[in-house]
């Protein structure tokens, strides 16, 4: 196996079986980074939190974040868009709840759950590595 598919392999395991991941989050008042819970479905990382937290607050307003999933020696970072996921599609409410064992309700006033849709996937791992990019503009590159 080529080390790009390794890497691909490795990210892709990362991203279904990790439940825990910190969300780097931006406004006019600075960065924020909070850890959340996710689930990654359909090539997408879906969290929930208050629409009325700083972090809520910050995807509604930029609709960008960035997570990293991992330890440091082994870590997956997304970047990309953020939207909140429509009340009535039952199939991503579901998969986030049966995963985590809790729904966005759960997370405190006005919780809601977003979908973060990837633009850029990079890998960190123990070794050196000179092309760390997964995913650019959205499409995979390995």
């Amino acid at each position: 196996m080529s080390i790009a598919a390794s890497r691909r392999e490795n990210a892709e395991t990362l991203l279904r079986t990790h439940r825990d991941l910190w969300l780097a989050t931006s406004s006019d008042s600075g960065p924020h980074l909070v850890p959340l819970s996710f689930v990654w479905p359909s090539e997408r990382l879906l969290f929930a939190t208050s629409a009325t937290s700083r972090t809520g607050r910050n995807v509604l307003e930029s609709g960008l974040a960035r997570a990293a999933i991992g330890a440091t020696r082994d870590l997956v970072i997304v970047v990309g868009s953020v939207s909140p996921v429509d009340a009535d599609d039952k199939g991503l409410l579901l998969a986030f709840a049966e995963r985590l064992g809790f729904g966005p309700s759960d997370v405190g006033d006005g919780g809601t759950l977003f979908s973060l849709a990837p633009r850029e996937i990079q890998t960190w791992i123990e070794r050196a590595d000179p092309d760390r990019w997964l995913m650019r503009h959205g499409h995979w590159v390995t």
